[in-house]
């Protein structure tokens, strides 16, 4: 059955399962980081609910996007999708018993487009099942959470990651980096990979490098040539850190396997400044959670601690 191919996700499977079964209606909110099988799992309840005809062109439809009672969204959340997305609920299915209708990215709507949904998500017709993808669910309006069950996606295991790199990348060490930055998605390790974002991890750890330096205009440089993915490189920096303090009693579990010695000097060099910085970075880390403040000048800042201390 197609839901028996979603791995490591038993509460997803059951409330799919639910859905496909006939006992559940109302509008899922499907809760985890990407890559760890959201939007796969309720493409494969939708094959296994509307295969139940016993047609199998079902299959082949929804993986080729193009199955008229299959619909998702994801790259255009704005208000005109939402509302196409909406009228699909005037009108029965055309080939299966019902329709899915899918928004991949449930964040990222416009407040325009979560007001066009509210009424529909809140009295769906018989025929709809709703799913609303997404990683960060306090980003999601209330309003439309409020119309949803949320059903929590985990974080895969280690092993499931490293075996999706498997076909990409030859280097067992590196497939643990990438798995282990990616922490337990598939989509987002391979996305890691073919982005070359390895790339921009190092550039993270030089700059952690320059502290040893003092050289201050480096530093502020540094950050700011960071600044068009400062969101990933703030998550790098978290994992060196992290590295860096726990290499001396468990090296086995660092991240970033490939800099272990690299990350042994910088260890040594820090001495007791590692203590100061990583006391500084835990009361600072929920800082580069909220997207109204400027992340660049609360990364130098955090820096700088090292020399004031």
């Amino acid at each position: 059955m197609p839901l028996s191919q979603v791995r490591h996700q038993p509460e997803g499977i059951g409330i799919l399962r639910s859905v496909v079964d006939g006992r559940w209606s109302s509008p899922l909110m499907l809760v985890g980081r990407k890559g760890v099988g959201k939007r796969f799992s309720v493409r494969q309840a939708a094959i296994e609910h509307f295969s139940q005809d016993g047609r199998d062109f079902h299959e082949h439809q929804i993986k080729a996007g193009v199955h008229p009672d299959y619909v998702e969204l994801g790259a255009d959340l704005g208000v005109d999708a939402v509302r196409g997305l909406v009228a699909q609920t005037q009108s029965m299915p055309m080939l299966a018993s019902h329709k899915y209708l899918v928004i991949d990215g449930a964040d990222e709507m416009t407040e325009a487009a979560a007001n066009a949904l509210l009424k529909t998500l809140e009295e769906p017709p018989d025929f709809c099942r709703f799913f609303l993808l997404t990683d960060s669910e306090s980003r999601v309006m209330p309003t439309v959470r409020s119309r949803c069950c949320r059903v929590r996606y985990s974080p895969l295991p280690e092993h499931v990651v490293v075996e999706g790199l498997s076909e990409y990348e030859e280097d067992p060490v590196k497939r643990v980096v990438y798995a282990r930055l990616a922490e337990g998605s598939v989509g987002e390790a391979v996305q890691f990979w073919s982005a070359g974002k390895i790339a921009l991890r190092n550039r993270v750890f030089q700059l952690m490098t320059k502290v040893m330096s003092a050289d201050l205009p480096a530093i502020m440089t540094g950050v700011d040539e960071l600044a068009e993915e400062l969101s990933l490189a703030i998550r790098f920096y978290d994992h060196l850190l992290h590295d860096l303090l726990v290499m001396s009693f468990s090296p086995d579990r660092i991240s970033n396997l490939d800099l272990a010695d690299e990350l042994a000097k910088l260890r040594k060099g820090l001495g007791p400044r590692l203590g100061l910085l990583y006391t500084d970075w835990r009361g600072m880390r929920t800082v580069f959670d909220r997207p109204s403040l400027v992340h660049e000048f609360h990364l130098k800042t955090h820096l700088l601690t090292l020399f004031s201390g």
